[in-house]
């Protein structure tokens, strides 16, 4: 059956909810860098005050007698745009130089209602900003009005043109007339005189009509050069006029540090976010049972949390403890959940293992054997992970005999076993002893699958921390030969992809896995049953007190650190425990 097939489930507001508490450091800092950064500007910005002036735009006299459609609405548009252009030309910028004793930080927007263009100066005093705004708003209205003064003047002139062009057609026009006004001064004869009398009104019927529309062009462009003479003072008053003069600012324009950190924290905020889901996308690590839950149809066995807290010591060690830790009681669920598989199946012997090393295999291996103990059952740890095996560190027992010992050199399982009691329950624990050249051929042999059957004769349940499956291939081959397999998952260590390859791994080598635990998720607050512990005037042994000797091991990722303490001696080759620590015994069952 494959296990690892992701959900086509959405992301809903829990989920993002989620996300936000897991990444709520990066909101944090990066509000805390925006709302630093934003405030530092503020406070560190030289004081700048903004002054504005206003400017009415209105069509001159020429404009209006030469183009009739500078009324339309569309025209008067694209005009007021084709204004703007005139504060960015050279002669613009150089009569406002000329106007100014420096640069200007000047902006201009015309306006979206009316015709109106409106200078902004920013300036680091009160007065330069409203002189440089009055400045650009002066320097726009000359120029305006050179533009006028030359617009009558060239209007008046293409009248006078027309106007000139007009007489020369008239004449041509009447110049029939002319003629026979020119032979009737001359003629005496009545009758000749009568004729040509009957030929002057028939040609001035004739020019009539075009004499009427030369006369009535010429009427109105002299009316046109009349109202343009008239309206001769718009030259000097132009097409602009300031109706809005610049006062000297009362305040500076700088951002308060108040508002400067309250738009920085809101920038920062929305970058945190941002960041957030950024990281959370590509961070493909397991962080919580929904992540398992959303990638594969493995049933969670048990969460572990982070070992915070305070009466938790070694983590290998929790259950084996009568103080209850959060560790323990992660554990102690584990066994909860096999306890139904195993009372309704036939499982003797139980792999864990993980996808990589330090994910905390070893750790549930041994506890798992405890809680297991505990309940009263015949219990056996036994170490095959021959490429780093950390049992005999966690007891403190003699690495130089073990399971190899009894394959290889045919030793009884009586001389190998040490049994270790603590104040909870007893276990039995096989080192790995001696470690073979060949690991996996070693797992694969005819002694080594033998003896796994003659284990899970004499015990009621065996366990083994075998190695890690992605380095190394002997946790797919014991698999196969083991009655079931469990794999740890660290929050936050262990990718979906390498969870999702060690479990097709496990299933492709025939092996059965019973779930995933989940080790290293965040603490949760538990019920205290330390009132419980101490009912009846049971001692409590005092916190960190473990089992004997060893050479101590690193923790796990996540878990507390613990260094086991000396104090085993050797003696007719049994193990003696010192004080209240958990004894160890060897070639006993």
């Amino acid at each position: 059956m494959n296990h690892t097939g992701a959900t086509s489930e959405d992301l809903g507001l829990g989920d993002y909810l989620s996300i936000l508490r897991r990444r709520w450091g990066w909101i944090a800092v990066s509000m805390f860098v925006f709302g630093g950064l934003a405030t530092a500007i503020a406070l560190r910005a030289d004081p700048t005050y903004v002054a504005s002036a206003q400017v009415l735009l209105a069509d001159s006299a020429a404009q209006s007698a030469v183009d009739p459609s500078s009324q339309n609405l569309a025209f008067r548009d694209r005009e007021i745009a084709n204004e703007l252009s005139i504060t960015s030309s050279d002669e613009f910028d150089s009569q406002l130089d000329a106007a100014t004793d420096g640069a200007v930080d000047l902006a201009v927007a015309a306006g979206n209602e009316s015709d109106t263009i409106t200078f902004t100066a920013t300036a680091g005093s009160p007065e330069r900003a409203a002189e440089h705004a009055n400045a650009a708003a002066a320097v726009y209205v000359a120029i305006k009005q050179q533009s006028a003064s030359e617009s009558i003047t060239s209007a008046v002139d293409q009248f006078r043109e027309r106007l000139t062009e007009l007489r020369e057609q008239r004449e041509d026009v009447v110049q029939p007339l002319t003629d026979i006004e020119d032979r009737i001064a001359i003629t005496t004869d009545p009758v000749r005189l009568t004729e040509l009398d009957r030929q002057y009104r028939r040609a001035e019927t004739a020019i009539e009509p075009e004499l009427t529309l030369i006369d009535a062009e010429v009427a109105s462009i002299a009316d046109s050069i009349t109202k343009l003479q008239l309206n001769g003072e718009l030259a000097s008053s132009g097409t602009a006029r300031i109706i809005q003069e610049a006062v000297e600012p009362a305040n500076s324009s700088n951002t308060s540090a108040v508002s400067a950190l309250v738009i920085g924290s809101l920038l920062g905020l929305v970058v945190g976010i941002t960041l957030a889901f950024a990281a959370e996308s590509l961070d493909t690590t397991i962080k919580s049972i929904d992540d398992l839950e959303r990638h594969f149809s493995l049933p969670v066995l048990a969460t572990v949390p982070r070992g915070t807290d305070d009466k938790a010591g070694d983590p290998a060690l929790a259950v084996a403890d009568t103080n209850t830790s959060d560790i323990a009681d992660g554990y102690h669920r584990l066994r909860s959940s096999l306890q139904f598989i195993l009372a309704s199946e036939s499982v003797g012997t139980i792999v864990v293992t993980s996808a990589n090393p330090a994910e905390g295999k070893t750790t549930t291996s041994s506890n798992l054997a405890w809680a297991m103990a505990a309940i009263g059952r015949r219990v056996l740890l036994a170490d095959v992970d021959f490429h780093r095996p950390r049992i005999h560190e966690i007891f403190g027992l003699d690495a130089e005999l073990g399971l190899t010992n009894m394959i290889l050199d045919n030793v009884g399982l009586s001389a190998l076993v040490c049994e270790v009691t603590s104040p909870v329950t007893t276990i039995q624990v096989l080192p790995a002893g001696p470690l073979p050249p060949s690991p996996a051929d070693f797992i694969v042999s005819d002694g080594f699958m033998h003896t796994v059957e003659e284990l899970k004769r004499q015990y009621d349940l065996v366990v083994f921390d075998a190695p890690p499956v992605l380095p190394v291939s002997d946790a797919m081959a014991l698999a196969r030969q083991c009655d079931a397999t469990i794999v740890t998952a660290l929050a936050g260590g262990t990718s979906v992809d390498e969870l999702t390859r060690t479990i097709t791994s496990l299933e492709q080598a025939g092996g059965r896995i019973l779930g995933v635990v989940l080790i290293g998720t965040k603490s949760v607050t538990n019920y205290s049953y330390s009132s419980y512990s101490n009912a009846g005037g049971v001692k409590r042994r005092k916190r960190g007190r473990r089992l004997g000797s060893g050479r101590g091991h690193s923790s796990l990722p996540g878990l507390v650190s613990f260094q086991p303490k000396s104090g085993h001696a050797k003696t007719n080759g049994q193990h003696e425990p010192v004080g209240e620590k958990p004894s160890v015994k060897s070639g006993s069952r």
